[in-house]
């Protein structure tokens, strides 16, 4: 049985084993890093049901990750009203510009997704 302990940026992965009186220790068996989910050559030791369990640990994080991802989308237009409004009401001037920039880059990374799908459906 694998114990998939979660981190910041990585999920650091343990075997249980029993030792010699018959308590259950974790190894630690290897990482498996958050920005790809990719299993290394440190996890080759796997069994196979070993790597079944981590490949839906590794399913769940990522399920995870999209959840979340489409949480923030979908309340992404009352953020940007709420942000405007502090911005109007109280922001500071280094406040503003590290706001005003984050806006326009993201808009001009819209624009380059919205030109790419364009271009792929005509």
């Amino acid at each position: 049985m694998l114990l998939c302990v979660d981190r910041d940026k990585k999920i650091v992965v343990f075997r249980l084993v029993p030792d010699e009186e018959g308590i259950q220790r974790r190894q630690r068996v290897g990482v498996v890093q958050k920005r790809d989910y990719e299993v290394g050559p440190e996890l080759d030791s796997l069994t196979p049901e070993e790597s079944a369990e981590l490949a839906s640990v590794i399913a769940t994080y990522k399920e995870a990750a999209l959840m979340q991802a489409r949480a923030a989308a979908l309340n992404f237009p009352q953020t940007v009203t709420e942000v405007l409004r502090y911005v109007d009401e109280h922001g500071a001037d280094d406040e503003r510009k590290l706001i005003l920039t984050a806006l326009t880059e993201g808009l001009r990374r819209l624009r380059r997704i919205s030109a790419e799908a364009s271009s792929d459906n005509g």
